[in-house]
């Protein structure tokens, strides 16, 4: 049957309402095939036996075909096409848009689609389930997702999983961030078993962060052996500290290769500064291999302490020389220092570039390994001068010499003696002559 102005009913069991309608099916009943079809509406067609278009300006072109609404086009078989703008042009496919503005809304691209268009977004009631009728939760997604845009969650996301991988190495401008605003961790990790909580790797595969399920974290190594392990040199532009012993194989101060438990390959000095206001740079006094700095204004030591009875449970402060070279040492020679203390001040814009006060211990012979005689010096500087010259000598034998480097007696002065009280011997002595206060 046909009803409104153009409409047109071809095939039996069809019918045709409102304006400009047509339907085409077959004209003939066969044993496997009727035309059944229906049209509703205004210019909207069916072309195909067992179809339904009802609307405005749509079409069911294939069997099973159901077209609905406005511009809609069904041409699959037992496709559907519904809302406006809308076309199910493959078999089996479902396809809504809510766009009636469109000129093309949206179409389907394969067999078996459902695709739905809600500019104005799409609300469900209860639960949904994608890939499982399983759906406790107001979305469950068997099977793997994709998201080319942003995925915003407002609540908590439980990710469950054998293994999870997030891979932002989509561009090089890609990140991930995880931002925080609330007052607890930004980042919470929890490991149930008896394995590492995390891991990052580097893009060539190798270890840039490592956390054991013990604590232990590694930096460029996956074997992390205490609380914190580094593979690897380590800056920092702050202080380190550690309530803890510090213990290693050797330690190096300008060297990566030290050959010993703390060992400064500086080429000037390494500085150790005790709550001083100001600290002078490492190469300020070039020789030096220690320089110890107290505060201003205090009284300076250095203390060791000693306890025991043995004979050698005593303080000491020991100097050692050899010719040669550290790897290969060889014997001192004779007049060579062998441990020196010395003073130095500063003047009226500077310290003074030698030191103007000076007790040495030298070798008095060519050593060996029975032969190790030794001689003192001191050296003092006159007022107003800067001629600093030996004062006074203990010899190897014992003898002191005052004045003199070649001191004959127990005492040799170059030089007057005065006396403000009586001079004793327990032998005779010689002199050159005799004077009121003088010998």
């Amino acid at each position: 049957s046909a009803i409104g102005d153009y409409s047109h009913a071809e095939g039996i069991y069809s019918a045709a309402y409102g304006p400009c309608s047509h339907v085409e099916g077959f004209n003939t009943v066969t044993t496997t095939q009727a035309s059944a079809s229906f049209v509703g509406g205004r210019d909207s067609m069916a072309s195909a036996p067992i179809a339904f278009a009802y609307g405005a300006n749509v079409s069911a072109a294939q069997v099973y075909a159901f077209a609905q609404g406005l511009t809609n086009m069904a041409r699959g078989s037992a496709a559907i096409a519904t809302g406006a703008n809308s076309y199910s042009v493959h078999d089996f496919s479902y396809v809504w848009s809510g766009d009636g503005t469109a000129t093309r809304g949206i179409s389907s691209t394969s067999t078996g689609q459902y695709l739905v268009s809600a500019p104005g977004g799409i609300y469900f009631p209860g639960n949904v389930g994608i890939g499982t009728n399983n759906n406790t939760n107001a979305l469950t997604i068997a099977g793997n997702t994709s998201a080319a845009g942003n995925l915003t969650i407002t609540g908590n996301l439980s990710v469950y999983g054998d293994y999870t991988y997030i891979d932002t190495f989509v561009t090089v401008t890609s990140a991930l961030s995880v931002i925080n605003v609330g007052s607890g961790p930004a980042l919470f990790v929890s490991q149930k078993g008896n394995q590492p909580v995390a891991r990052f790797l580097d893009v060539d595969g190798s270890n840039a962060l490592f956390i054991e399920d013990s604590g232990f974290i590694g930096i460029n190594i996956g074997t992390p052996a205490e609380r914190l392990t580094i593979a690897g040199s380590v800056s920092s532009s702050g202080g380190l500290s550690a309530n803890g012993g510090y213990y290693a194989n050797a330690v190096g101060i300008g060297t990566n290769a030290p050959g010993a438990s703390l060992y400064s390959g500086a080429t000037n000095t390494v500085k150790l500064d005790i709550n001083n206001n100001t600290v002078l740079p490492l190469s300020a006094t070039a020789g030096t291999i220690m320089h110890l700095t107290q505060s201003n204004g205090a009284s300076n030591r250095i203390l060791v302490d000693s306890f025991g009875t043995v004979a050698n449970a005593r303080p000491s402060f020991t100097g050692r020389h050899a010719e040669g070279t550290a790897a290969s040492p060889t014997a001192v020679l004779s007049g060579d220092v062998l441990c020196e203390f010395t003073g130095q001040g500063f003047g009226a814009t500077k310290y003074s570039s030698t030191s103007r006060g000076r007790m040495t211990i030298n070798a008095a012979e060519t050593w060996t390994d029975t032969a190790n005689g030794t001689y003192l010096t001191f050296q003092t500087t006159p007022n107003t001068t800067l001629n600093t010259a030996e004062a006074v000598r203990i010899d190897q034998t014992g003898n002191v010499g005052i004045g003199t480097t070649t001191p004959a007696e127990r005492l040799t002065v170059a030089g007057n003696i005065s006396a403000s009280n009586t001079l004793s011997a327990n032998n005779a002595f010689s002199y050159n002559s005799v004077s009121a206060n003088y010998i």
